[in-house]
């Protein structure tokens, strides 16, 4: 079976609808929900709300990105923005059960192409949100507080994130592209909470206020589950750097050795060339005439420079090392 092509845009339009019809739901909620506001902070109340809601929907998309990661489901479907260039597990269902009998123990099952899908689902509800949070904010850029710049930010924040995605999974999980796609993550979380940290500040507050907020964090077992997934989750990415990196010291290592003992044999025979070469002339020298007198201490000196210079050579070769992984030459 042929391994499906790296990108595939065909289902990007459905992969896109389905997130708007997800941040439809919260944007529902953030419109139509009672307020005792005056009518003319109404907007304003709903920037608010919707960048609540938004930190809240990120900082989840970020543990749920956490558990893809520590279930192995990272290339779940190996192509994007889709699975098998559907849109969904259901559709890809003979193309999963290929990959999945030629290689049971791989990276691709039912499982882990919908615990992937199900995230890039999530990832575009999130992008859709923060659309709205953008084109909001600059409805609002009279009206003072926060500058319109920072929900841009964000906006193009979530745009990058998305083509770190994408770059996850087309390049097989390289260790620093998923390293650096949690570090995005984190940078996002941290957008929105200045944001709202902005727009809320009583939430920020001492008193009554951080009361509410420590007790619902006391009671927030689950959030602090969540929170040690994804230090796990970066731990791992960490680690997964320092393998690389691992690799390819050994990989350069073991390149320099074996061009050093290339190096080194064609040294030598080179040597022995010039010896055979010496011995002959030495022979000839007492047949043929007395210049080889003056020649034959001349080559002795050219072969003693090669094989200092040769010993001085390995010896410098010898220091070269790759971690605790020294060239013995």
């Amino acid at each position: 079976m042929n391994p499906p092509a790296a990108y595939d845009l065909s289902p990007i339009g459905t992969v896109a609808l389905v997130g708007g019809l997800l941040a439809l739901g919260p944007l529902l909620w953030v419109w139509l929900r009672p307020s005792s506001v005056a009518p003319g902070e109404r907007t304003a109340a709903r920037l608010k709300a919707l960048t609540l809601v938004t930190l809240f929907l990120t900082f989840d998309l970020v543990l749920f990105g956490a558990f893809t990661r520590l279930s192995d489901s990272g290339l779940g479907c190996p192509d994007w923005p889709g699975c098998y260039g559907e849109l969904s597990p259901f559709q890809a269902h003979s193309d999963i059960s290929a990959a999945q009998a030629a290689l049971p123990g791989g990276p691709v099952t039912h499982g882990k192409a919908w615990i992937e899908m199900l995230h890039r689902y999530l990832a575009t509800g999130v992008g859709a949100l923060i659309t709205a949070l953008m084109l909001l904010a600059w409805r609002m850029r009279h009206a003072g507080g926060l500058s319109p710049w920072w929900a841009t930010a964000t906006f193009v924040w979530v745009c990058a994130q998305g083509a770190f995605g994408a770059l996850t999974v087309t390049l097989k999980l390289q260790p620093i592209i998923v390293t650096g796609h949690l570090l995005g993550a984190v940078l996002g979380v941290a957008m929105l909470t200045a944001q709202v940290r902005v727009l809320s500040p009583r939430l920020c507050m001492p008193g009554d206020a951080a009361d509410t907020l420590d007790a619902a964090w006391a009671g927030a077992g689950l959030r602090r589950v969540g929170l040690a997934v994804l230090l796990q989750h970066g731990q791992r990415g960490g680690e997964a750097v320092l393998r690389l990196l691992q690799r390819l010291c050994r990989t350069v290592g073991q390149g320099l050795q074996r061009s050093a003992h290339a190096g080194l044999n064609a040294g030598a025979k080179q040597l022995r060339a010039r010896r055979d070469h010496q011995q002959r002339a030495l022979v000839e020298r007492d047949s043929v005439m007395q210049l080889f007198d003056v020649l034959g201490p001349l080559l002795q000196a050219h072969r003693d420079f090669h094989q200092h210079f040769g010993a001085l050579f390995g010896r410098r070769l010898g220091v070269f090392g790759c971690g605790q992984r020294r060239l013995e030459l």
